[in-house]
């Protein structure tokens, strides 16, 4: 195969690389250049998912602080900072309460029915 354009090398081992510069067939294997790459071309994308993301997660923030009297005990300390404050943490942080406290949650529930069906049982036999 005859290489009519002298200035651009071929990336060895294979086709992928033709057509490229010697400077690009590098970059594309390093995974972290080729995400700073792309982030740099595609910023706006990034930011409306990330508030898209975070719009998300301020409404199920709301609604657990609408449930707070659902928790007693050490399951309120979760709450001990002020909705106002919570939601300026960053999303990471927010999705990791969130999580949390949905399981706290669904564990409560567990117990109570739990509870309440042994005692059930127990009136009637």
């Amino acid at each position: 195969m005859t290489n009519h354009y002298p200035h651009i090398t071929p990336e060895p081992g294979g086709p992928q690389g033709v057509g490229r510069k010697p400077h690009q067939a590098s970059c594309i294997h390093e995974p972290e250049h080729w995400q700073i790459r792309n982030d740099a071309l595609h910023a706006d994308k990034i930011m409306r998912d990330y508030d898209t993301q975070r719009r998300l997660l301020q409404t199920q923030t709301a609604t657990w602080y609408d449930k707070e009297n659902d928790f007693e005990g050490d399951d309120s300390k979760c709450f001990h900072r002020s909705y106002l404050e919570r939601i300026t943490d960053p999303n990471h942080l927010l999705q990791t309460w969130c999580v949390s406290i949905e399981r706290i949650h669904m564990m409560n529930e567990h117990i109570r029915e739990t509870t309440y069906s042994r005692d059930i049982r127990a009136f009637f036999t």
